[in-house]
């Protein structure tokens, strides 16, 4: 007898198959568990980011857009959007969107550090920066990866808060003694 797959299941697997970056995979099974529950944002919020890897932008936005219906301060949801809208060039709606992801409760390191690391990867307002940087140093959430310790490290460096960004580095070393990043940042320090 065959078992009956929920939504659930079908996240998972579609979670599996992003990991694997076969986006393709993924976003079929993100389908499957919308089918079964049209109301899992976890789901559509998944399947967003399957489509922004397969740089289907229109329909990844769509996605995005039903997931923060269904719940406005999903924080992943939040940070897709303002990825989506970064990529669009509209950096300052992109920055309203990050430190909205950084406000939910549902936080957590990666959240926080993919906020930190959209930092790097667009040219905010040196405000804006700052502002993002001042709300991710305030927050005692700590990073697992060590691009997250590097990103995170980099906001209290901003911040003006050495101590907090070396030691943050010094993690990230233990963590990959060979990371060239982790090094630049070690030694302009």
């Amino acid at each position: 007898m065959a078992l009956k797959w929920d939504h659930l299941d079908w996240n998972n697997k579609g979670l599996s198959y992003n990991n694997l970056g076969r986006y393709v995979d993924a976003i079929t099974c993100f389908d499957k568990a919308i089918q079964l529950d049209p109301m899992n944002a976890g789901a559509w919020h998944n399947k967003s980011f399957a489509l922004i890897s397969l740089s289907r932008i229109p329909e990844a936005c769509d996605s995005c857009n039903e997931a923060l219906r269904i719940n406005p301060s999903h924080a992943a949801a939040l940070l897709n959007k303002a990825q989506l809208l970064a990529m669009s060039g509209e950096l300052k709606e992109a920055f309203d969107y990050i430190y909205k992801s950084l406000s939910t409760r549902s936080l957590n390191d990666e959240i926080v550090a993919n906020a930190a690391a959209m930092l790097s990867l667009y040219k905010f307002e040196s405000k804006d920066e700052h502002a993002i940087c001042r709300k991710i140093s305030s927050l005692e959430i700590i990073p697992r990866s060590v691009d997250g310790f590097v990103n995170v490290g980099l906001c209290h460096l901003k911040v003006g808060d050495l101590e907090k960004a070396l030691c943050l580095f010094r993690t990230a070393e233990n963590l990959d003694p060979d990371d060239s990043m982790v090094w630049f940042e070690l030694h302009v320090t």
